[in-house]
């Protein structure tokens, strides 16, 4: 009877799981943490009207965001665009990303999908800040990596934005087909691909995206990595399709 029991109460609670806090590995007495809160495209809620963009960086109230940041109930709804892009950041370098939609009450991890209390956002009305965004160019990426070793050390740098140029100088296109009819509605030949391109090229770091997949085994990648990669990429038929990145940098300041 109690085995009766203690199933029907699992399967009550199933897409429930209990979670750590987001937050619980940081010890934000360190210093050098903020929370910042950006707009992402979604439709507009109250809340988000109330609160703006903003940031958090006082140790006290950090420390309340993660005692109530604790999720234990996942949820299999898909949110259709978010409120807000949230990252946690250290000397302005991006530790933990989460997005929140407030109208469908989901907060979106690397990993889960969890319900969201949007009490748990409410609680920070009148305790935070507005941060400054800056957008800067340059003409190359030694400009660019040297502005950004300029600025890593400044206090008042709450988060550096991860551009494509930071590890790769361009991008490039190609067509692929794999005749393997098993792998038309997976993931298996991007892994495949990958892993052939390690292998043929074991010590140039790449990004391998698929930007189009047809029928029949027909797929379209694109692949991000060093100038020199793509003049000797000879796995498949290439185009004289490359792209370097622009080279620019968002911030966002106290």
């Amino acid at each position: 009877m109690r085995y009766i029991l203690a199933l029907l109460l699992s399967i009550l609670v199933c897409g429930c799981k209990a979670q750590d806090g987001l937050y619980t590995k940081y010890n934000f007495s360190d210093g050098g943490y903020a929370f910042v809160a950006q707009y992402y495209a979604a439709d507009k809620h109250e809340l988000q009207d109330q609160l703006g963009e903003f940031y958090v960086a006082d140790i006290a109230t950090l420390n309340q965001i993660k005692k109530a940041w604790i999720f234990n109930q996942k949820t299999d709804f898909a949110a259709c665009g978010y409120n807000y892009r949230i990252y946690l950041t250290k000397n302005g370098v991006t530790l933990k990303t989460v997005s929140v939609n407030l109208n469908c009450n989901i907060l979106e991890t690397e990993d889960d999908v969890l319900y969201f209390d949007t009490r748990k956002l409410a609680m920070l009305k009148g305790r935070v800040l507005k941060f400054r965004r800056q957008t800067d160019s340059f003409g190359s990426r030694r400009e660019g990596k040297k502005f950004l070793d300029k600025i890593k050390n400044n206090k008042n740098v709450l988060w550096i934005s991860t551009e494509n140029w930071m590890t790769y100088e361009g991008k490039f296109s190609f067509d692929y087909h794999d005749s393997n009819p098993n792998h038309e509605y997976s993931n298996d030949t991007k892994e495949q691909l990958e892993a052939l391109i390690k292998k043929t090229y074991p010590d140039e770091p790449f990004l391998l995206d698929e930007t189009a997949r047809g029928s029949g085994g027909d797929f379209q990648f694109e692949l991000s990595c060093s100038k020199a990669l793509y003049e000797k990429f000879n796995l498949v038929k290439k185009e004289n399709n490359w792209q370097l990145f622009p080279v620019s940098v968002i911030t966002c300041w106290k």
